[in-house]
C-alpha cells in the first residue's frame, strides 16, 4: 500500500508521484496487488490547485489498484470512473458493539471500560 494523505494543501505532483513510485514497485514485485491509497480524497478537492485532475488520467486504465476515501462525493467527473461505496452512520448499538469488540480484546482492562460503555 503506497498512502497519500490528502489535504486542501495537496498538489497534483504530490499525488503523481505517489502514484509513480507506486507503479515502479508493480512493475517489480510478482504476486503483488500495489494499491496507491488516497486517504480524505475529498479535502483535495478544496485545494485551489485542483490536484485531482490529476486521476483522469491515473484511472483510464491503471496498472495498479488506487483506492480513494472520502466523507463527501466527490464531483461526477471523477465518480464515473469510480464504484462508490456509502455507508450509513452507525447507530448508538453499532457504536456501543464497536467499542465492546475493542475492549473484549483488553482482557485485563475490561471490567472498568465496559461499565463505561453502559
Amino acid at each position: 500500500i503506497f498512502p497519500y494523505q490528502c489535504s486542501p494543501m495537496s498538489d497534483s505532483h504530490s499525488i503523481q508521484h505517489q502514484f509513480d513510485m507506486a507503479v515502479r514497485y508493480q512493475q517489480h514485485a510478482e504476486n503483488t496487488i500495489t494499491i496507491l491509497l488516497l486517504d480524505e480524497v475529498g479535502l483535495a478537492e478544496h485545494s485551489p490547485e485542483m490536484p485531482l485532475k490529476v486521476l483522469h488520467a491515473m484511472l483510464v486504465d491503471p496498472p495498479i489498484a488506487i483506492v480513494g476515501l472520502s466523507n463527501w462525493v466527490l464531483d461526477p467527473a471523477k465518480m464515473n470512473r469510480a464504484i462508490c461505496l456509502q455507508r450509513t452512520e452507525p447507530s448508538k448499538t453499532d457504536i456501543t458493539l464497536t467499542g465492546q469488540c475493542i475492549i473484549s480484546s483488553h482482557s485485563a482492562q475490561d471490567e472498568r471500560l465496559n461499565s463505561w460503555l453502559q
